[in-house]
């Protein structure tokens, strides 16, 4: 899922360090389509051979589509939170705006990850991952 979203060199910048950072990351457009999700992001989501509609992740996603045009039209409604329906657990996640134009109105959304039971979340994909590496 990982892939220059942009010629932007800020996109690009950002989109390059969302990949280095552990926790989970998106960068979403304004209609709320994903442009990129760091390593971290997809696997939490299990979103690895699949780009979804973002909307399909969000428990709420009627609330999110409202606050989400709301940002289009101005700031003021961000940043907000709502809650992610992850691979195997529900995720909380925050969105802000990305500015990526002095004094222009904000043209992206990013998306910070947690999980409710961050210890649960770390060992189910250490064992996912162990998993992984005994099937090869």
């Amino acid at each position: 899922m990982a892939g220059n979203t942009s010629t932007s060199p800020i996109l690009e910048s950002l989109t390059n360090v969302l990949d280095l950072l552990p926790g989970a990351m998106l960068l979403l457009d304004l209609r709320g389509d994903i442009l990129h999700g760091n390593h971290a992001a997809v696997r939490m989501l299990g979103i690895e051979d699949a780009r979804p509609s973002f909307y399909d992740l969000v428990a709420d996603s009627e609330s999110l589509q409202r606050s989400l045009r709301d940002a289009r039209r101005s700031t003021g409604s961000l940043p907000f939170s709502f809650i992610l329906l992850g691979q195997d657990c529900s995720v909380g996640a925050i969105a802000k705006p990305v500015m990526t134009e002095p004094g222009k109105p904000p043209t992206h959304i990013l998306v910070t990850c947690q999980s409710h039971d961050d210890a649960g979340y770390k060992m189910r994909m250490l064992n996912r991952e162990l998993d992984r590496d005994s099937d090869d």
